[in-house]
């Protein structure tokens, strides 16, 4: 049996975007960051990690017919709630790729600073995020899986 149920579409939304990271992962980063920044390095470990923790995710998942868009952790396509612990105001993020064309305010690139802190967290996780409008600590709250 495995350890973790997902939704069939989200189950298989999952193994696609795994499939389509793997297959650009080097792409991806090259086209968000110079080769010789000395921020390369950084993100495509935080890059190869987060395609290590999303192959365990699905190799641990199986398909339960019925089950909600719930996810145990925060990936590109997941709709984050969050509480800012400071004055307990809530905010959602919709987590998308780096070259994704933003449609709305919530969708925050992966490799944003906020994007960047929520990667991989779960419900509860509390979260500093230190963005250009000042450092905010924000709580988990759900995430549910709509896509890219």
């Amino acid at each position: 049996m495995k350890e973790i149920e997902l939704s069939p579409d989200i189950l298989k939304g999952l193994q696609e975007h795994l499939e389509d990271m793997e297959e650009r992962q080097s792409q991806i980063v090259e086209d968000f960051i110079a080769k010789n920044c000395d921020e390369y390095r950084e993100y495509t470990i935080e890059f190869k990690n987060y395609l290590l923790q999303l192959r365990q995710l699905v190799e641990k998942s199986e398909e339960l017919t019925g089950k909600a868009n719930g996810m145990p952790i925060i990936t590109i396509g997941t709709l984050v709630t969050v509480i800012n612990v400071g004055n307990q105001k809530e905010f959602s993020f919709h987590i998308v790729g780096p070259n994704y064309n933003r449609k709305n305010s919530r969708d925050v690139s992966c490799m944003s600073p906020v994007g960047r802190a929520l990667m991989l967290k779960q419900v509860g996780d509390e979260v500093l995020v230190n963005a250009p409008g000042g450092t905010f600590k924000y709580q988990v709250k759900s995430i549910d899986y709509i896509g890219e």
